[in-house]
């Protein structure tokens, strides 16, 4: 989860706040904009000369959030898998506060001319 230049330590509690490990979440690790560089000259050395050459350090800050893994055996409905969701890619997309409550598949279905 990349976090923008302007976040302050405070929004970046808020979010780890809410990224408690459990069976959504394997936990989480901030990555400072020095360590992301670092990282990524490390990861990508041919490339790791040519960072040198921008002004200031264009990695931005993140969170990692690493999915938790669980075999087969240990799946538990409604813990770490919902047997209960749609068997397709698509969810509805709801927007209360725009008014806006529609499907994946409406929208796929639209053409030019059914839009309004």
């Amino acid at each position: 989860m990349y976090l923008n230049d302007e976040a302050t330590p405070e929004d970046r509690s808020a979010i780890e706040r809410l990224l408690a490990p459990g069976a959504l979440v394997a936990g989480h690790e901030y990555v400072s904009k020095a360590e992301a560089l670092k990282r990524f000259k490390q990861t990508f050395a041919e490339l790791a000369t040519q960072t040198d050459s921008l002004e200031g350090n264009p990695m931005p800050q993140l969170i990692s959030v690493p999915l938790p893994e669980v075999k087969y055996t240990e799946l538990k409905d409604g813990v770490n898998f919902w047997s209960d969701l749609p068997d397709n890619f698509f969810t509805v997309n709801e927007f209360p506060p725009c008014g806006v409550n529609i499907s994946g598949p409406a929208i796929m279905a639209q053409t030019e001319e059914n839009v309004q």
